[in-house]
């Protein structure tokens, strides 16, 4: 290669690490949107909100189903009243006992009647006390839902815009691939994915910029004799990542 290439390959092979770092941090930012912390506690509190809802709900029901066991109970008592005052009232029982027992028994279930009442009383205002607070969180879980629309449309739009960052650095990645050996882009990115993302430094007064490690004074003095001497692509002594000389 000559002097020129080399120093064009040196140059795009840190650009490209520059590119690649900035993707990076492009995709860490998408991931990481703090708005997306916001909407998995809105999600929580709403996940939250609905079991609540749902408890509220079924225990409504079941003093709706237990009312209507009331109901039936009172109906079947007045109707066993209304029957018995039917016998009493028609003159078919003229017996003064029998009218007596008759009176005794109307008077037994009225007693029962009455406490069916109360409690069924109780179950209904009970009920539309729970109905109410299911009609709040309802309400509450509507806000919610709300607020979670918003900020999915902020993280939308956010991530839009990244995208738009991310497509300009690819952009700009495939112009300087271009200028990079294909063998040398290979290694690259293989050793990038082993380095955390960084898989090149530049040798500078000594020191391997990708690790900040001080190179000895003998491995410096072979990389620059070779690189007058044509070559341009090393390996640093400590953390084995691609080096090159600028």
């Amino acid at each position: 290669m000559s002097e020129a290439t080399v120093n064009e390959a040196v140059g795009a092979l840190l650009d490209l690490q520059q590119i690649d770092r900035t993707r990076d941090r492009l995709q860490e930012r998408k991931v990481h949107l703090p708005l997306r912390a916001e909407l998995a506690d809105i999600e929580a509190r709403t996940a939250e909100l609905t079991g609540v809802a749902a408890r509220v709900q079924r225990d409504a029901d079941d003093l709706m189903r237990e009312e209507k066991k009331v109901e039936e109970e009172v109906r079947l008592i007045e109707e066993k009243i209304a029957t018995e005052q039917d016998k009493m009232y028609s003159g078919r029982v003229i017996n003064p006992k029998e009218i007596a027992a008759l009176q005794d028994e109307i008077a037994m279930l009225q007693r029962r009647k009455s406490p069916l009442e109360e409690r069924g009383l109780e179950e209904l205002e009970a009920r539309d006390t729970l109905l109410d607070e299911r009609q709040r969180l309802d309400e509450e879980l509507k806000s919610l839902q709300d607020e979670a629309a918003v900020v999915r449309s902020k993280i939308d739009e956010a991530v839009g815009e990244l995208d738009r960052e991310l497509a300009v650095e690819e952009s700009k990645r495939e112009e300087v691939v271009r200028k990079v050996p294909p063998d040398t882009v290979e290694l690259y990115e293989e050793i990038r994915e082993q380095k955390r993302g960084v898989g090149v430094g530049a040798l500078e007064n000594g020191i391997c910029s990708a690790c900040r490690e001080a190179l000895s004074a003998v491995e410096v003095d072979r990389i620059k004799r070779r690189a007058r001497e044509g070559e341009w692509l090393f390996r640093c002594e400590h953390c084995r990542r691609l080096l090159v000389v600028k």
